[in-house]
């Protein structure tokens, strides 16, 4: 790790972003075929990014007003998908992710666009190097099912938001009946117990499974309700994720016209919003 934070560092200042995500996955990504793809996923990051907090807010507006608009926190910030939106919302955002290397790169990202409203924070998703009762909002992007410990980590997050500040965050549900496990491209790993989940994955894949804690709805009902005096998990915009315009307009029927069957469904669909208001 500490190789790669100094090639980082040491191409800063001459690099662009792009050149910069270069730098990294020659370290990452070992074989050739990939290197591509892993790129192209990095640099489209804004975009998804951008489509991922306009539906969070969207999701969030179904329900609830929508927060003051002075300080955001986005966990698990990664190199800026999502947090880049929210400066274009919030007075100020507060970026938080384990990996520097990430930080890095978010800013740089941040100084090529000349956005100045973030602040960028090294830390765990269950130890928030920050104060008590200071964000109007939070969110968490890709990152509840790396939270290991789900209990500490939603108790953290309702502590640094004050009272009436909103989560909003997506979980790919463990009990998901429509596509494989997006990390291991298995399906049905979830419907397994959990130690018996990571043997069927090195067995089958031959990796590791740890570091991943999928949620089933009900799981992640009962930690919004331990954490949030009121909260929602509801389905997400397809968009957001790469469908197409048609596969939402099907959903936002199912939702609308079929709701007592959606609301039966969703404990098995690929992917849950998840909003907690404290």
């Amino acid at each position: 790790m500490h190789s790669i934070i100094n090639d980082l560092l040491e191409s800063y200042n001459r690099s662009s972003f792009k050149e910069l995500c270069q730098v990294r996955l020659a370290r990452l990504v070992k074989a050739p075929e990939l290197e591509h793809h892993y790129l192209q996923y990095r640099l489209s990051h804004i975009e998804r990014g951008v489509k991922m907090a306009r539906m969070f807010q969207n999701r969030l507006a179904m329900h609830f007003d929508f927060p003051h608009q002075n300080l955001a926190l986005d966990i698990g910030c990664g190199s800026g998908a999502a947090a880049s939106e929210l400066c274009q919302s919030f007075a100020s955002v507060v970026g938080l992710d384990w990996s520097l290397a990430d930080l890095i790169l978010f800013r740089k990202s941040l100084s090529e666009r000349h956005i100045s409203n973030a602040v960028l924070i090294q830390g765990s998703f269950l130890h928030f190097p920050l104060a008590d009762d200071v964000f109007d909002y939070a969110t968490a992007l890709n990152v509840i099912e790396h939270m290991v410990d789900v209990q500490r980590g939603f108790a953290e997050i309702s502590r640094v938001l004050r009272r009436g500040g909103i989560f909003c965050g997506d979980s790919r549900n463990r009990y998901d009946l429509l596509f494989p496990e997006p990390h291991v491209k298995l399906r049905f790993v979830g419907l397994l117990p959990r130690r018996w989940a990571k043997d069927y994955v090195r067995y089958r894949r031959g990796v590791s499974y740890s570091g991943i804690r999928l949620l089933s709805y009900w799981e992640l009902k009962r930690t919004l309700a331990l954490n949030f005096r009121s909260n929602q998990i509801l389905y997400p915009q397809l968009g957001a994720y790469g469908a197409s315009e048609h596969a939402d307009q099907l959903l936002y029927f199912f939702e609308t016209r079929l709701s007592p069957l959606s609301k039966l469904l969703l404990p098995f669909f690929t992917t849950m919003i998840a909003i907690g208001c404290k």
